[in-house]
Protein backbone atom coordinates (compact mmCIF):
# COMPACT_ATOMS: atom_id res chain seq x y z
CA UNK A 1 0.00 0.00 0.00
CA UNK A 2 0.91 3.31 -0.94
CA UNK A 3 1.81 4.48 3.42
CA UNK A 4 1.11 8.39 1.88
CA UNK A 5 -2.12 7.27 1.14
CA UNK A 6 -4.90 9.02 3.67
CA UNK A 7 -7.63 7.08 1.46
CA UNK A 8 -5.62 3.67 2.09
CA UNK A 9 -5.07 4.12 5.80
CA UNK A 10 -8.37 4.52 6.64
CA UNK A 11 -9.53 1.77 4.02
CA UNK A 12 -6.97 -0.51 5.71
CA UNK A 13 -8.46 0.91 9.05
CA UNK A 14 -12.54 0.32 8.50
CA UNK A 15 -12.01 -3.40 7.69
CA UNK A 16 -9.73 -3.68 10.91
CA UNK A 17 -12.09 -2.36 12.98
CA UNK A 18 -14.90 -3.85 10.87
CA UNK A 19 -13.48 -7.62 11.81
CA UNK A 20 -13.21 -6.18 15.66
CA UNK A 21 -9.45 -5.51 15.36
CA UNK A 22 -9.83 -1.88 16.80
CA UNK A 23 -6.45 -1.14 18.33
CA UNK A 24 -5.25 -1.83 14.62
CA UNK A 25 -7.59 0.05 13.37
CA UNK A 26 -6.96 3.03 15.65
CA UNK A 27 -3.04 2.84 14.32
CA UNK A 28 -4.20 2.74 10.58
CA UNK A 29 -6.72 5.98 11.40
CA UNK A 30 -3.80 7.63 13.59
CA UNK A 31 -1.58 7.04 10.37
CA UNK A 32 -3.85 8.59 7.98
CA UNK A 33 -3.86 11.71 10.62
CA UNK A 34 -0.26 12.12 10.63
CA UNK A 35 -0.64 12.91 6.84
CA UNK A 36 -3.48 15.16 7.08
CA UNK A 37 -4.68 15.96 10.69
CA UNK A 38 -7.86 18.05 9.11
CA UNK A 39 -9.31 15.02 7.26
CA UNK A 40 -12.82 14.85 8.28
CA UNK A 41 -13.36 10.86 7.10
CA UNK A 42 -10.18 9.70 9.51
CA UNK A 43 -11.41 11.68 12.37
CA UNK A 44 -15.00 9.90 12.13
CA UNK A 45 -13.33 6.96 11.68
CA UNK A 46 -11.22 7.15 14.38
CA UNK A 47 -14.19 8.08 16.87
CA UNK A 48 -16.16 4.77 15.45
CA UNK A 49 -13.22 3.11 16.24
CA UNK A 50 -12.62 4.49 19.97
CA UNK A 51 -17.08 3.92 20.57
CA UNK A 52 -16.28 0.31 19.40
CA UNK A 53 -13.90 0.22 22.05
CA UNK A 54 -16.45 1.58 24.35
CA UNK A 55 -13.58 4.48 25.16
CA UNK A 56 -16.29 6.75 24.93
CA UNK A 57 -14.17 9.68 26.06
CA UNK A 58 -11.87 9.20 23.06
CA UNK A 59 -14.76 8.99 20.70
CA UNK A 60 -16.16 12.37 22.03
CA UNK A 61 -12.76 13.87 21.49
CA UNK A 62 -12.34 13.06 17.93
CA UNK A 63 -16.43 14.17 17.10
CA UNK A 64 -15.21 17.32 18.34
CA UNK A 65 -12.06 17.76 16.25
CA UNK A 66 -14.65 17.56 13.11
CA UNK A 67 -16.85 19.90 14.35
CA UNK A 68 -14.11 22.47 15.31
CA UNK A 69 -13.59 22.04 11.37
CA UNK A 70 -16.81 21.86 10.76
CA UNK A 71 -19.71 23.10 12.79
CA UNK A 72 -22.37 22.46 10.71
CA UNK A 73 -21.34 18.90 9.82
CA UNK A 74 -24.61 16.64 10.33
CA UNK A 75 -23.32 13.09 10.86
CA UNK A 76 -19.95 14.20 13.19
CA UNK A 77 -23.42 15.55 15.03
CA UNK A 78 -25.12 12.35 14.95
CA UNK A 79 -21.90 10.20 16.00
CA UNK A 80 -21.43 12.54 18.80
CA UNK A 81 -25.07 11.70 20.13
CA UNK A 82 -24.28 8.30 19.97
CA UNK A 83 -20.81 8.40 22.11
CA UNK A 84 -22.70 10.32 24.21
CA UNK A 85 -25.82 8.16 24.51
CA UNK A 86 -23.38 4.93 24.75
CA UNK A 87 -21.69 7.15 27.85
CA UNK A 88 -25.27 7.09 29.56
CA UNK A 89 -25.47 10.90 29.07
CA UNK A 90 -28.34 11.13 27.26
CA UNK A 91 -29.13 14.93 27.83
CA UNK A 92 -26.08 16.35 25.87
CA UNK A 93 -26.85 12.74 23.77
CA UNK A 94 -30.58 14.31 22.55
CA UNK A 95 -29.28 17.72 21.97
CA UNK A 96 -26.76 16.49 19.47
CA UNK A 97 -28.99 14.41 17.72
CA UNK A 98 -31.55 18.02 17.53
CA UNK A 99 -28.16 19.87 16.03
CA UNK A 100 -28.09 17.39 13.66
CA UNK A 101 -31.81 17.67 12.46
CA UNK A 102 -31.51 21.00 12.51
CA UNK A 103 -29.11 20.73 9.66
CA UNK A 104 -30.60 17.68 8.14
CA UNK A 105 -34.15 17.18 8.86
CA UNK A 106 -33.97 14.00 6.78
CA UNK A 107 -31.43 12.04 8.98
CA UNK A 108 -33.62 9.08 9.85
CA UNK A 109 -30.85 7.48 12.43
CA UNK A 110 -31.05 10.86 14.20
CA UNK A 111 -34.92 10.74 14.46
CA UNK A 112 -34.58 7.09 15.14
CA UNK A 113 -32.09 7.70 18.32
CA UNK A 114 -34.11 10.38 19.56
CA UNK A 115 -36.63 8.63 19.18
CA UNK A 116 -34.94 5.35 21.29
CA UNK A 117 -34.17 7.81 23.88
CA UNK A 118 -37.12 9.13 24.63
CA UNK A 119 -39.18 5.97 24.75
CA UNK A 120 -36.47 3.65 26.61
CA UNK A 121 -34.75 6.45 28.90
CA UNK A 122 -36.99 8.59 29.63
CA UNK A 123 -40.26 7.17 28.99
CA UNK A 124 -41.80 9.89 26.86
CA UNK A 125 -44.16 8.26 25.19
CA UNK A 126 -45.70 10.77 22.93
CA UNK A 127 -42.20 12.46 22.64
CA UNK A 128 -40.86 8.90 20.60
CA UNK A 129 -43.91 8.73 18.64
CA UNK A 130 -43.67 12.43 17.44
CA UNK A 131 -40.03 10.70 16.31
CA UNK A 132 -41.11 7.71 14.38
CA UNK A 133 -43.55 9.18 12.59
CA UNK A 134 -41.19 12.13 11.51
CA UNK A 135 -39.61 9.10 9.64
CA UNK A 136 -42.37 7.28 8.06
CA UNK A 137 -43.25 10.63 6.82
CA UNK A 138 -39.65 10.29 5.33
CA UNK A 139 -39.84 6.79 4.43
CA UNK A 140 -42.96 4.71 5.42
CA UNK A 141 -41.98 1.19 4.13
CA UNK A 142 -39.34 1.34 7.05
CA UNK A 143 -40.45 -1.98 8.99
CA UNK A 144 -38.47 -1.06 11.90
CA UNK A 145 -39.27 2.39 12.82
CA UNK A 146 -43.28 0.80 12.64
CA UNK A 147 -42.11 -1.77 15.05
CA UNK A 148 -40.72 0.96 16.96
CA UNK A 149 -43.83 2.99 16.66
CA UNK A 150 -45.76 0.11 18.09
CA UNK A 151 -43.81 -0.14 21.06
CA UNK A 152 -44.60 3.55 22.01
CA UNK A 153 -48.11 2.64 21.60
CA UNK A 154 -47.77 -0.10 23.48
CA UNK A 155 -46.03 1.11 26.25
CA UNK A 156 -48.69 3.87 26.51
CA UNK A 157 -51.08 1.20 26.73
CA UNK A 158 -52.94 2.40 23.37
CA UNK A 159 -53.16 -1.26 21.91
CA UNK A 160 -55.42 -1.01 18.79
CA UNK A 161 -52.83 1.57 17.25
CA UNK A 162 -49.99 -0.66 18.75
CA UNK A 163 -51.57 -3.81 16.41
CA UNK A 164 -52.06 -1.51 13.92
CA UNK A 165 -47.97 -0.73 13.94
CA UNK A 166 -47.04 -4.14 14.58
CA UNK A 167 -49.20 -5.27 11.66
CA UNK A 168 -47.91 -2.72 9.06
CA UNK A 169 -44.39 -3.62 9.96
CA UNK A 170 -45.23 -7.19 9.24
CA UNK A 171 -47.07 -6.07 5.91
CA UNK A 172 -43.32 -4.72 4.88
CA UNK A 173 -41.35 -7.43 5.84
CA UNK A 174 -43.06 -10.90 7.36
CA UNK A 175 -40.46 -12.06 8.69
CA UNK A 176 -39.63 -9.42 11.03
CA UNK A 177 -40.07 -11.66 13.86
CA UNK A 178 -39.97 -8.85 16.97
CA UNK A 179 -43.27 -7.35 15.46
CA UNK A 180 -44.79 -10.75 15.70
CA UNK A 181 -43.24 -11.18 19.06
CA UNK A 182 -44.68 -8.15 20.16
CA UNK A 183 -48.28 -8.82 18.78
CA UNK A 184 -48.40 -11.56 19.83
CA UNK A 185 -47.44 -9.73 23.62
CA UNK A 186 -50.60 -7.59 22.58
CA UNK A 187 -53.37 -10.39 21.67
CA UNK A 188 -52.06 -12.08 25.02
CA UNK A 189 -52.54 -8.29 27.49
CA UNK A 190 -55.79 -8.29 25.66
CA UNK A 191 -57.26 -12.01 25.97
CA UNK A 192 -57.40 -13.14 22.80
CA UNK A 193 -54.91 -16.38 23.72
CA UNK A 194 -55.02 -18.27 20.65
CA UNK A 195 -54.31 -15.17 18.47
CA UNK A 196 -50.99 -14.50 20.85
CA UNK A 197 -50.57 -18.37 20.90
CA UNK A 198 -50.32 -17.93 16.53
CA UNK A 199 -48.23 -15.18 16.56
CA UNK A 200 -45.26 -16.97 18.79
CA UNK A 201 -45.75 -20.05 16.69
CA UNK A 202 -44.52 -18.26 13.23
CA UNK A 203 -42.31 -16.35 15.69
CA UNK A 204 -40.89 -20.25 16.53
CA UNK A 205 -41.45 -21.46 13.25
CA UNK A 206 -38.87 -19.06 11.60
CA UNK A 207 -36.33 -18.99 14.57
CA UNK A 208 -36.84 -22.05 17.04
CA UNK A 209 -34.03 -20.39 18.87
CA UNK A 210 -35.72 -17.07 19.80
CA UNK A 211 -36.05 -17.33 23.77
CA UNK A 212 -38.70 -14.60 24.21
CA UNK A 213 -41.35 -16.02 22.25
CA UNK A 214 -40.86 -19.72 24.09
CA UNK A 215 -40.81 -18.02 27.08
CA UNK A 216 -44.27 -15.54 25.91
CA UNK A 217 -45.67 -18.57 24.43
CA UNK A 218 -45.41 -20.64 27.84
CA UNK A 219 -46.95 -17.46 29.61
CA UNK A 220 -50.26 -17.58 27.37
CA UNK A 221 -50.22 -21.06 28.23
CA UNK A 222 -50.70 -20.06 31.39
CA UNK A 223 -53.09 -17.64 31.37
CA UNK A 224 -55.12 -20.29 29.72
CA UNK A 225 -54.37 -22.65 32.62
CA UNK A 226 -52.82 -24.78 30.19
CA UNK A 227 -50.15 -25.12 32.83
CA UNK A 228 -47.83 -28.53 31.83
CA UNK A 229 -47.94 -27.07 28.36
CA UNK A 230 -46.58 -23.66 30.00
CA UNK A 231 -43.85 -25.63 31.36
CA UNK A 232 -42.49 -27.51 28.20
CA UNK A 233 -42.18 -23.98 26.32
CA UNK A 234 -40.50 -22.40 29.69
CA UNK A 235 -38.14 -25.70 29.52
CA UNK A 236 -37.77 -25.23 25.59
CA UNK A 237 -36.69 -21.71 26.99
CA UNK A 238 -34.04 -22.92 28.97
CA UNK A 239 -32.34 -24.86 26.40
CA UNK A 240 -31.57 -21.74 24.51
CA UNK A 241 -30.57 -19.84 27.79
CA UNK A 242 -30.27 -21.72 30.76
CA UNK A 243 -29.44 -18.84 32.70
CA UNK A 244 -32.83 -16.15 32.17
CA UNK A 245 -33.75 -16.25 35.69
CA UNK A 246 -37.01 -14.77 34.41
CA UNK A 247 -38.01 -18.23 32.94
CA UNK A 248 -36.82 -19.66 35.99
CA UNK A 249 -39.53 -17.63 37.57
CA UNK A 250 -41.75 -18.75 35.52
CA UNK A 251 -41.13 -21.69 36.22
CA UNK A 252 -41.41 -21.99 39.39
CA UNK A 253 -44.73 -20.07 39.29
CA UNK A 254 -46.18 -22.86 37.23
CA UNK A 255 -45.10 -25.32 39.55
CA UNK A 256 -47.16 -23.71 42.11
CA UNK A 257 -50.14 -23.72 39.57
CA UNK A 258 -49.84 -27.27 39.03
CA UNK A 259 -49.18 -27.98 43.03
CA UNK A 260 -45.66 -28.63 42.75
CA UNK A 261 -44.25 -26.93 45.58
CA UNK A 262 -41.09 -28.42 46.37
CA UNK A 263 -39.78 -28.08 42.72
CA UNK A 264 -41.45 -24.47 42.92
CA UNK A 265 -39.28 -22.97 45.77
CA UNK A 266 -36.06 -24.97 44.30
CA UNK A 267 -36.73 -22.64 41.05
CA UNK A 268 -37.03 -19.73 43.46
CA UNK A 269 -34.20 -20.57 45.59
CA UNK A 270 -32.27 -20.45 42.04
CA UNK A 271 -33.21 -17.01 40.94
CA UNK A 272 -32.45 -15.66 44.03
CA UNK A 273 -28.82 -16.75 44.35
CA UNK A 274 -28.68 -14.94 41.25
CA UNK A 275 -30.89 -11.84 42.14
CA UNK A 276 -31.94 -11.41 45.97
CA UNK A 277 -33.52 -8.28 45.22
CA UNK A 278 -35.98 -10.20 42.84
CA UNK A 279 -38.89 -9.49 45.25
CA UNK A 280 -41.42 -11.13 43.19
CA UNK A 281 -39.53 -14.55 44.18
CA UNK A 282 -39.69 -13.99 47.45
CA UNK A 283 -43.09 -13.67 47.33
CA UNK A 284 -44.01 -16.34 45.24
CA UNK A 285 -41.70 -18.77 47.70
CA UNK A 286 -43.55 -17.57 50.25
CA UNK A 287 -47.08 -18.30 48.82
CA UNK A 288 -45.35 -21.80 47.97
CA UNK A 289 -44.12 -22.64 51.60
CA UNK A 290 -47.93 -21.37 52.53
CA UNK A 291 -49.37 -24.48 50.58
CA UNK A 292 -47.06 -26.67 52.23
CA UNK A 293 -48.24 -25.24 55.60
CA UNK A 294 -45.04 -23.89 56.45
CA UNK A 295 -46.25 -20.50 57.57
CA UNK A 296 -42.71 -19.64 59.51
CA UNK A 297 -40.81 -19.95 56.24
CA UNK A 298 -43.76 -18.61 54.77
CA UNK A 299 -43.14 -15.55 56.67
CA UNK A 300 -39.52 -15.34 56.50
CA UNK A 301 -39.97 -14.48 52.51
CA UNK A 302 -42.53 -12.25 52.63
CA UNK A 303 -40.29 -9.96 55.17
CA UNK A 304 -37.54 -10.22 52.74
CA UNK A 305 -39.97 -9.20 50.18
CA UNK A 306 -40.86 -6.51 51.84
CA UNK A 307 -37.22 -4.83 53.10
CA UNK A 308 -36.79 -4.30 49.37
CA UNK A 309 -40.52 -2.68 48.93
CA UNK A 310 -41.82 -1.72 51.77
CA UNK A 311 -45.36 -0.55 49.99
CA UNK A 312 -46.39 -3.68 48.25
CA UNK A 313 -49.90 -3.89 49.74
CA UNK A 314 -50.24 -7.49 48.63
CA UNK A 315 -47.27 -8.88 50.08
CA UNK A 316 -48.46 -6.93 53.38
CA UNK A 317 -51.80 -8.92 53.12
CA UNK A 318 -50.19 -12.02 52.50
CA UNK A 319 -47.71 -11.76 56.02
CA UNK A 320 -51.04 -11.33 57.86
CA UNK A 321 -52.51 -14.06 56.75
CA UNK A 322 -49.75 -16.01 57.74
CA UNK A 323 -49.65 -14.47 61.07
CA UNK A 324 -53.30 -15.41 61.32
CA UNK A 325 -52.49 -19.26 60.90
CA UNK A 326 -50.04 -18.75 63.68
CA UNK A 327 -53.00 -17.41 65.88
CA UNK A 328 -50.45 -14.72 66.18
CA UNK A 329 -53.44 -11.75 66.36
CA UNK A 330 -51.48 -8.84 67.52
CA UNK A 331 -48.90 -9.50 64.08
CA UNK A 332 -51.65 -9.69 62.14
CA UNK A 333 -53.07 -6.58 63.06
CA UNK A 334 -49.90 -4.69 62.81
CA UNK A 335 -49.91 -5.93 59.13
CA UNK A 336 -53.46 -4.94 58.26
CA UNK A 337 -52.88 -1.76 60.10
CA UNK A 338 -49.75 -0.81 57.67
CA UNK A 339 -51.90 -2.06 55.02
CA UNK A 340 -54.72 0.69 56.41
CA UNK A 341 -51.81 3.30 56.00
CA UNK A 342 -50.74 2.19 52.89
CA UNK A 343 -54.62 2.25 51.42
CA UNK A 344 -56.84 4.10 53.89
CA UNK A 345 -60.08 2.66 51.74
CA UNK A 346 -58.78 -0.93 52.10
CA UNK A 347 -62.38 -2.15 53.66
CA UNK A 348 -60.94 -5.86 53.59
CA UNK A 349 -58.18 -4.79 55.64
CA UNK A 350 -60.29 -2.80 58.30
CA UNK A 351 -63.04 -5.72 59.06
CA UNK A 352 -60.22 -7.99 59.88
CA UNK A 353 -58.66 -6.05 62.21
CA UNK A 354 -61.87 -5.50 63.86
CA UNK A 355 -62.80 -8.98 63.74
CA UNK A 356 -59.38 -9.94 65.26
CA UNK A 357 -59.68 -7.11 67.88
CA UNK A 358 -62.74 -8.94 68.92
CA UNK A 359 -60.98 -12.00 69.23
CA UNK A 360 -58.21 -10.69 71.26
CA UNK A 361 -58.94 -7.74 72.86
Amino acid sequence: MNENSVSEWNEKGVIYDDEGKHDKAIKCFKNALKINSKDIDTWNNLGIAYDNKKEYHKAINSYKKILKIDPNNAIALYNLGNAYNNNEKLGKAIECYEKALKIDSNYISAWNNLGLIYNNKYNEYNNAIDCYENIIKINSEDFKVWFNLGVAYASKLENVKAIECYKKSIEINEFYLPSWNNLGAIYDNLGKYDKAIDCYKYTIKHNKDYTSAWNNLGGTYSHKKEYHKALECYKKALEIDPYDIKIWYNMGTDYINIEEDDKAIEWFKNVLKIDSNFIDSWHKMGMAYHNKEEFTSEIECYKKALKIDPIRIDIWINLANSYEHLQNNKKAIECYNKVIQLDPDNNIAKEKVNHLEKEDP
